[in-house]
């Protein structure tokens, strides 16, 4: 077997229950190399013209990749593909976080789920053991709280992905969160989730990455480290300041999308920074698995209805989004 890969993908049948494991196919693995060439070739096989993607004929895809679980930098993310509810096409959304280690570490690359079950289920798997588990006592939970819930119940260890009430219902813009505040933005891909009643996937396990020669790799990785710490985006202001770094720069530049893409430039740019924010809010910088920019932001809200309560970011993207 290639190193780099476990191996093995998990196929899950919410219709019926059943899970059954399948080898990697390693002439796909070497011609459409990471988890999101895997998933776009899988898509393409196997999805039927013209279903609707909120219907159980959906396949949903959460996938990794050979370098996933190393400690190559920037290497800890994974990705979730399918046919997105709010385009009509084939769609992936790349999250990062701890998630796509610990899912290499429960033995698979990728789990592929169809159908939809009864009543809301989540998805459990320890060391290339899967379940499908009851999660009626997470419903219309927030991600933030279905975390806490199966670290409780399960295991500390856990790395969770889920959705919240907004994929529950179907929001055609709804995103599927791991670590509590990092997202798989893109494509509505919650609302699959959700139309297939699987409230959340928690993975954990002990299982090892094979490096086919380690010493090699370590070199590398030290010659990647030492660049993105000299440089002076990635060593520097992304690791001070989070990704909002971009805010005033884009903006100085006048193609900071502003009302919805309206104008390029917004008059109160300085006031959501992250300059500003990290003066302001900022508790503590947190990292993705494996990387040393640590651009994850956690910020402590000064007013309002959650004064006090901690959360994530706020990312560039989000920062323009909102308006």
């Amino acid at each position: 077997m290639p190193c780099g890969y476990m191996g093995r993908i998990l196929h899950v049948n919410l219709s019926t229950g059943e899970i059954v494991e399948e080898e990697l196919n390693w002439d796909i693995a070497g011609d459409y190399i990471g988890g999101r060439g895997y998933s776009a070739k899988l898509l393409y096989d196997n999805l039927k013209p013209r279903i609707d993607p909120l219907s159980p004929d959906n396949i949903l895809i959460v996938s990794t990749g050979p370098l996933t679980g190393t400690n190559v930098p920037t290497s800890g993310r994974f990705c979730i593909a399918s046919k997105s509810p709010l385009t009509g096409t084939i769609f992936d959304s790349q999250c990062g976080g701890t998630f796509g280690w610990a899912m290499k570490r429960s033995g698979f690359d990728l789990f592929i789920i169809k159908g939809r079950s009864e009543k809301p289920v989540y998805l459990y798997v320890k060391d290339g053991k899967a379940e499908l588990r009851s999660a009626e006592h997470l419903t219309s939970k927030l991600t933030s709280e279905v975390e806490d819930i199966l670290k409780s119940e399960v295991s500390e260890n856990v790395r969770v992905l889920s959705i919240g009430p907004a994929g529950e219902n179907l929001v055609r813009i709804a995103s599927i969160i791991s670590d509590k505040h990092r997202a798989a933005g893109r494509g509505g891909l919650g609302a699959v989730m959700g139309s297939k009643n699987l409230k959340a996937i928690a993975v954990e396990g002990k299982r090892r990455i094979e490096v086919a020669n380690p010493k090699a790799l370590a070199r590398e990785v030290k010659k990647a480290q030492d660049i993105l710490r000299r440089n002076a985006l990635t060593g520097g202001s992304l690791t001070k300041y989070g990704t909002g770094c971009l805010v005033n720069v884009v903006n100085k530049f006048g193609v900071f999308p502003t009302m919805n893409f309206n104008h390029g430039y917004f008059e109160h740019a300085e006031n959501i920074s992250g300059e500003t924010l990290r003066e302001r809010l900022l508790v503590k910088s947190e990292g993705c698995y494996a990387c040393p920019i640590r651009c994850g932001r956690i910020i402590r809200l000064s007013k309002g209805i959650y004064k006090g309560e901690l959360a994530g970011g706020p990312e560039y993207e989000t920062l323009w989004s909102l308006g």
